[in-house]
């Protein structure tokens, strides 16, 4: 079983909650964030934000955290492999998003 976070990994062809062992069904939507894409950073912040204005659970926000500094550090160390969303090529030594990418 292949780990994708703390909380999803995939087992042959499904992705499971790693906890309770639930696969996600065929048929419902997922959406995947890479760290190498420049605006995952601030993605997973705002999202934090929300969990916490809508009163998640503090586990869900301990590994939304712990996300996110998985997310920076990869950025951190690896400048040269992010990537501008939509784009195979990246944009090589941008860090300039404004608002929302400095965040």
């Amino acid at each position: 079983m292949r780990k994708l976070s703390g909380k999803y990994s995939i087992d042959g062809e499904r992705v499971v909650n790693t906890v309770s062992g639930e696969a996600i069904p065929d048929d419902e939507p997922v959406f995947l964030l890479r760290a190498r894409d420049r605006l995952a950073v601030p993605a997973l912040r705002v999202y934090l934000e929300l969990c916490r204005a809508f009163a998640c659970t503090a586990q869900h926000n301990v590994g939304v955290v712990e996300c996110l500094k998985v997310f920076q550090d990869f950025r951190d160390k690896n400048p040269q492999l992010m990537k501008d969303p939509g784009s195979s090529l990246g944009t090589p030594g941008r860090t300039d998003y404004g608002p929302i990418g400095s965040r």
